[in-house]
């Protein structure tokens, strides 16, 4: 069906821009946590732009997955595939912080 076919390479493209963004985002925080360690500590000033950017893509991003993502994987997988993608989303942020 055509129909099926648009919306799933649709969803394919999203998903790529996502992990594309999410790969961005990692990167920039790298960086942008980095700098503000060495401000902290008095060693350097913080790129304002580079802030800006981290968090304009962050903004993007979030909007993206709410208004497109989630309503989609809440149609297409299970309560219990929802919970399990949630935890390893949590054990991730986790891991990031640590």
């Amino acid at each position: 069906d055509a129909s099926r076919a648009i919306v799933g390479s649709a969803l394919v493209r999203m998903i790529g821009e996502i992990t594309a963004d999410h790969r961005e985002m990692e990167r920039l925080w790298t960086e942008v946590r980095s700098a503000l360690q060495q401000c902290i500590a008095g060693s350097a000033g913080l790129d304002v732009l580079k802030v800006d950017r981290f968090i304009k893509i962050c903004r993007t991003h979030l909007a993206i997955e709410d208004s497109n993502l989630y309503p989609l994987a809440a149609m297409l997988l299970s309560r219990q595939d929802l919970e399990a993608l949630g935890e390893a989303m949590a054990q991730r942020r986790a891991a990031s912080r640590a």
